[in-house]
């Protein structure tokens, strides 16, 4: 977390924004049994791990404040045939596939909430407890299964990090569809000589 050493301006602005997560967030994720750690939540169900967390933009002033919410969910099989390492105790969102921020999950752009000194912080916290329960919940709920984030990320029109493609190749190979698993694999391993050895390694932890 931030500390003291911002200008009073933006000290002020970014309380405003911790005072909104301490007052409602906490409260609200606590009852859907999220644990949290600085401004990140994990809740374990059958096996995986659920992620939220809120993101403070580097690009403010001191007259604004922004945030959005980042999403996503740790399957320790992917994690072990992709890093081959032990499961870190507390989970990051960048430790995740499938990962996602809210605003593409909600209307398939970016968003960000902004934090002034005209914010109502009571109806900025409502926004945000109804984006967490109508839109971050059941999409979390949804990527509980390897098909379905399998389906997301096929329908999906975004452009995959070759890291995505990685794990999306290794869940194409646990589900069987083992001729798309390989071509995602040539792809990635036509990137560079780094990420061929990376595919190589990969491989061998799944055969």
């Amino acid at each position: 977390e931030k500390n003291e050493e911002l200008p009073i301006e933006l000290l002020e602005l970014y309380l405003m924004f911790k005072e909104l997560i301490n007052k409602d967030i906490v409260a609200l994720l606590k009852q859907y049994g999220f644990k949290k750690q600085n401004f990140t939540w994990n809740r374990s169900l059958n096996g995986v791990t659920q992620v939220i967390n809120f993101q403070l933009s580097r690009y403010n002033n001191e007259n604004t404040q922004q945030f959005t919410i980042n999403l996503g969910v740790f399957y320790p099989q992917l994690w072990r045939i992709n890093k081959g390492e032990k499961i870190p105790k507390f989970i990051t969102e960048f430790d995740c596939f499938p990962r996602e921020r809210i605003g593409y999950i909600k209307n398939n752009k970016d968003l960000w909430w902004t934090i002034n000194n005209e914010t109502d912080v009571i109806e900025l916290s409502e926004e945000i407890k109804k984006v967490i329960e109508d839109k971050c919940i059941p999409f979390l709920d949804k990527m509980r299964d390897y098909h379905e984030v399998s389906n997301f990320y096929s329908s999906s029109p975004k452009v995959l990090l070759p890291i995505e493609k990685i794990y999306l190749a290794i869940i194409r190979n646990i589900l069987k569809d083992l001729d798309t698993s390989e071509r995602i694999f040539k792809e990635v391993s036509k990137i560079s000589e780094n990420w061929a050895n990376k595919v190589k390694e990969v491989n061998s932890r799944l055969n």
